[in-house]
């Protein structure tokens, strides 16, 4: 294989390992700041907001009320 089949196949594979590292890296971060960011808490609230809203819509759709 000549010089430049060797380097093009290095790129094409470097890349494919510089996609990884940076999925792990962000992986990492999500997880160091799991805590400060509250993600579960977070998620949680939300979809208790939308029960809640749910709820709303549909006793003001029963009462006639907008």
């Amino acid at each position: 294989p000549s010089p430049a089949h060797i380097t093009q196949f290095w790129l094409a594979w470097s890349w494919t390992y510089l996609w990884l590292v940076w999925f792990i890296m962000l992986l990492c971060v999500l997880y160091v700041l799991r805590t400060p960011l509250k993600i579960q808490e977070n998620l949680t609230a939300g979809k208790r907001q939308m029960s809640n809203h749910r709820t709303e819509t549909h006793v003001c759709s029963v009462l006639g009320v907008e």
